[in-house]
Parts: structure tokens; C-alpha cells; sequence
């Protein structure tokens, strides 16, 4: 499917991007996660998210849980104090 494709070769562009980016200067971990995401990578995304806690990170605070029903993001937010 043409729209597919478009979207995972914007994501992967926008990967190499990040990691050139990162190379100069800091990118916080939830940069990676939703390019993770876009890509179809969620446990290389999920491990950027709880990076992205351990550094007690406020970005986390602004993600939208609806598109991610995964356990691991409930058990994420919960672990926050916060609700979804």
C-alpha cells in the first residue's frame, strides 16, 4: 500500500535524522520512541520511554495514550502517578 510505505520511509528518515542530530547534540529518548513506533519497533520504543522515565522526563507527561493500548504504556503511566 502506497500510503504505508510513504509513512515508514518518512519514519525512517526521521530516524536517521534523530541519530545524526544526536550525534551534535542531546534528543531526548521519547524522540526515538515515536519514531520507534511509526516504524512498528514498540520494544525498542518502550525501552526509550522508560529511559525517557529514569531521566524523569516531563515530555512524558504530554504523550496521548489512546494509540497505545500496549500493557506496558498502562504499567508506564501508572508507575507516573498519572491517569490516562
Amino acid at each position: 500500500m502506497y500510503n504505508r510505505d510513504l509513512v515508514m520511509t518518512r519514519a525512517e528518515d526521521h530516524m536517521r535524522e534523530l541519530r545524526s542530530l544526536a550525534q551534535k547534540q542531546f534528543v531526548g529518548p521519547e524522540a526515538f520512541a515515536f519514531a520507534s513506533f511509526a516504524l512498528g519497533n514498540s520494544d525498542e520504543a518502550f525501552a526509550d520511554l522508560e529511559n525517557d522515565f529514569h531521566m524523569r522526563s516531563p515530555s512524558l507527561l504530554f504523550l496521548n495514550p489512546s494509540p497505545l493500548s500496549d500493557p506496558r504504556f498502562q504499567a508506564l503511566v501508572k508507575r507516573m502517578g498519572t491517569s490516562t
